[in-house]
């Protein structure tokens, strides 16, 4: 049975998060949606990793859930002037009301209703720097990606579904990534560490965002 949706909830900065009834867990911190996406995944994932290399990269996200992080990426990678091909995985999407809602945060612009109603599976170019597309399907049990040189590891937390953040998850994280590819994630507990480490990965803690003391950066060397 598919979740149900309550009103949305203002979060500290200002911006909206939703709670999911089905997992009892919000979408996004309510110490501040649009800080927590800004810290975690732009500045400590995407911009990191820009950082590091040029020419275009590939970004895989676990969770579209409000699009926030998608919509994001996009307005980076045209400050930055990179090309970056964006791929979500989402079993419970968020339905059509509530992205009419989404469209007037600050942060989303005129493409986001497009972005975020496009047919599952098809692949849309919304500029000239981005390319989207989304499956509606279950992670890890599907794995839409390939040679991600970063993944938005934004899955709800492993209290709520282990399974999402088990060494068997962590492993495919690790198979579906670029040699150099970073995974960042707001989670910092510590069987998700060991699990990260277990695969392969070289893991360092970061400030976390306001709410949280720490954040991972996941890097696979090979």
């Amino acid at each position: 049975m598919a979740p149900s949706y309550p009103e949305f909830q203002k979060t500290q900065d200002g911006s909206l998060t939703i709670f999911s009834d089905r997992f009892q867990e919000s979408y996004h911190s309510y110490y501040g949606a649009l800080t927590e996406s800004i810290h975690v995944y732009i500045e400590a994932g995407l911009r990191h990793r820009f950082s590091q290399t040029e020419g275009p990269l590939r970004v895989g996200e676990i969770g579209l859930g409000t699009g926030m992080n998608a919509m994001l990426t996009l307005q980076a990678a045209e400050q930055e002037n990179r090309k970056v091909s964006y791929v979500s995985i989402e079993a419970y999407p968020i339905p059509p009301e509530m992205i009419q809602e989404l469209s007037r945060e600050s942060w989303a612009d005129s493409r986001f209703e497009k972005m975020m109603n496009t047919p599952e599976g098809e692949i849309i170019e919304l500029g000239s720097c981005f390319q989207f597309s989304w499956h509606h399907d279950f992670w890890p049990e599907s794995v839409p990606f390939q040679q991600l040189d970063v993944l938005f590891y934004d899955a709800f937390s492993p209290n709520t579904q282990p399974e999402l953040w088990d060494l068997n998850a962590c492993q495919k994280a690790w198979d579906c990534m670029a040699p150099g590819g970073i995974l960042v994630t707001y989670c910092c507990k510590g069987d998700v560490k060991r699990n990260l480490k277990e695969v392969g990965f070289k893991i360092k803690k970061l400030a976390g965002p306001p709410g949280k003391a720490e954040m991972l950066r996941a890097l696979k060397l090979v």
